[in-house]
């Protein structure tokens, strides 16, 4: 069995050099495991520049629940999901809900762009092989849209 290779890193996502500020305890980062990526908090770094992470809820099974890796093996999360989050405002079920005719009501055409740029944030991690973090924006989405769905004609445009 041959083990799948992860997608490269882009320059921007380059860990910083190494420095006693970075990784702070406490921050969340991206690991790189064998065969994909999961965001984990950090625990502690020791002098031998080893991490211990605490991973995110979620995850394959049998995958732990803590880990020590090398200080190269982490790096900081995307832009996108240390600033501000388009998901606050996206239901986090797709169980049809009480509030399902408010969305209806009003869900806009700056709305519908919302949940496509939250799908695109969604590429941009399933890109970066962390399947778990792009699940939650993808599951989001599909919660937005199935208390809104159908779209009128011009917010069906706003998808596109």
């Amino acid at each position: 069995r041959t083990q799948a290779r992860l997608p490269p890193l882009l320059p921007g996502q380059a860990m910083v050099s190494a420095s006693q500020d970075w990784p702070a305890i406490g921050e969340t980062v991206r690991v790189s495991l064998a065969d994909r990526r999961r965001c984990a908090m950090v625990a502690y770094r020791d002098e031998a520049d080893i991490v211990g992470v605490i991973f995110e809820p979620g995850g394959a099974d049998g995958d732990p629940e803590e880990a020590e890796v090398p200080l190269g093996a982490i790096r900081r999360l995307e832009s996108f999901e240390t600033t501000s989050c388009d998901l606050a405002g996206l239901p986090e079920s797709t169980e049809t809900c009480a509030s399902q005719q408010w969305w209806r009501k009003h869900m806009t055409p700056t709305g519908y762009a919302s949940v496509a740029t939250t799908k695109d944030e969604g590429n941009c991690l399933f890109k970066l092989a962390d399947y778990d973090a792009a699940c939650t924006r993808y599951d989001r989405c599909i919660a937005c849209l199935r208390h809104t769905w159908p779209p009128s004609e011009a917010d069906a445009l706003a998808l596109l």
